[in-house]
């Protein structure tokens, strides 16, 4: 059963000892750089204040690994998020973008369409005839034709699927 010797300085002794006769050999190289790791797992701070200083400079680290991470999740965020506009007029929308119409007879144009971008459509106020129009040639609903948004007070959330079924309302 192996013993465990508390005494530092007979531990420290015996490493050092090893090291010289392993320094001195030619064929155990890689035995030093263990030994040499296994000294470096043995630096401990000497004094209490040392102790805490170590301790503060892991806990800024973590503290500013956490706050990294933070921002990444935040700009991700921001990215999934559409942007909020209102339109009086005909506007061609962007990808992404949430539009609150609030006034009657207006087309809003979808944007090019790309697999996996979305438009957010809302339709507020007491009207039914706002036109959402494809970009160019595109297709809604597997149609290559307009869509009236009939009802009063309506959401509609388009996403752009593919050329052959084009842009798709949910």
């Amino acid at each position: 059963m192996p013993t465990t010797n508390s005494n530092f300085s007979t531990l420290i002794t015996a490493i050092d000892s090893k090291a010289q006769s392993l320094a001195a050999s030619t064929t155990d190289a890689k035995d030093l750089v263990f030994l040499g790791k296994a000294i470096e797992a043995l630096n401990i701070p000497s004094t209490v204040s040392a102790i805490i200083a170590e301790g503060d400079t892991q806990v800024g680290l973590v503290t500013t690994e956490g706050t990294t991470q933070v921002g990444l999740v935040n700009s991700a965020a921001a990215s999934i998020y559409p942007t909020g506009t209102t339109t009086s007029t005909s506007k061609t929308l962007v990808h992404n973008e949430f539009v609150l119409v609030d006034t009657a007879t207006q087309t809003m144009t979808l944007p090019a369409g790309v697999a996996g971008q979305s438009i957010v459509y809302v339709a507020v106020g007491n009207f039914a005839d706002t036109v959402v129009a494809p970009n160019g040639s595109e297709k809604i609903m597997g149609l290559a034709q307009s869509m009236t948004i009939d009802t009063a007070n309506t959401t509609i959330t388009l996403m752009y699927h593919s050329a052959a079924h084009g842009w798709r309302a949910f």
